[in-house]
Order: C-alpha cells, then sequence, then structure tokens
C-alpha cells in the first residue's frame, strides 16, 4: 500500500463531490420530468388521451418510484463517500489538518436536504396516486 499523502485525499474528495453533483443533476432531471409530464397531462384535453389515460399515469407513477430508489441509493452512495473521506481524514491526518476537516462531524443541514428531497417525491407520489385514482374512476376501473 503506497503512503497517503495530500494528493490522495484531494483524490478521494474530488470523487465524493463528483458522487454529490451526480446526485443533484439526477435529482434536477427527475424533478424536471415529473413536473413537466404532471402539468402536461392536467393540461392536456382528456378526451385527446383516450385509451391512454390510465397508461400515461402509470408511467408517470413508475417514473416517480425510479426517482425515490435513485435518491435513496444515491444518497447511500454519498453517505459511503463521506464516511471514506472521514475514515481517511481521522487515519492519515489526525490532528495535521484539524482546522481542515471535511467531516468531522455530519452537518445537520445534509440530514435537512435528504429529507426535504424525500418529501418533494412524496409530494409527487401522492399527485401521481392522486390523478391515476381520478383517472381510474372515470374511466370505471374504481367505482
Amino acid at each position: 500500500m503506497c503512503k497517503p499523502d495530500s494528493e490522495m485525499f484531494g483524490a478521494v474528495v474530488d470523487i465524493r463531490n463528483a458522487e454529490l453533483a451526480t446526485l443533484w443533476s439526477r435529482f434536477n432531471i427527475h424533478l424536471v420530468v415529473n413536473g413537466g409530464l404532471i402539468v402536461l397531462l392536467i393540461t392536456m384535453d382528456q378526451t385527446k388521451l383516450g385509451s391512454v389515460y390510465v397508461p400515461s399515469y402509470l408511467f408517470g407513477l413508475f417514473l416517480c418510484i425510479l426517482w425515490l430508489v435513485a435518491e435513496r441509493f444515491g444518497r447511500a452512495a454519498l453517505r459511503h463517500r463521506d464516511a471514506k473521506v472521514r475514515e481517511f481524514e481521522e487515519q492519515y491526518f489526525k490532528d495535521a489538518l484539524e482546522n481542515y476537516k471535511l467531516f468531522r462531524d455530519v452537518p445537520r443541514h445534509l440530514y435537512r436536504q435528504e429529507w426535504l428531497s424525500l418529501v418533494l417525491i412524496g409530494v409527487f407520489l401522492v399527485a401521481w396516486l392522486v390523478l391515476l385514482g381520478r383517472a381510474m374512476c372515470q374511466v370505471g376501473y374504481l367505482k
């Protein structure tokens, strides 16, 4: 095993930051796609949708569930990267970087961001379920 140095630490932090950027990019893509699809389907004339009315909402619900799964896995990967940075700091730098430690204590706002993300996804899930239920009632699947 090679001797750790600041270059290796920088690489570990860069990987963690890339993971964070990927997480937020993926989140924003899902937000735009889900939001756009909901707006599109709500504003479309229901008679034009015809037989694809219920499947359209099922597809939206599927996309939202996929968003939830991607968010959970992305957050787990980010927590793993954060732990690696913390481990690297504690094992190799001890007190040398006391003032520069990145993850000595996990900031509370990181947990708040995760829960806010999940609440937003939950709002979209509920919206898809309501739209799907309404569509199924109109078509006659539910009475």
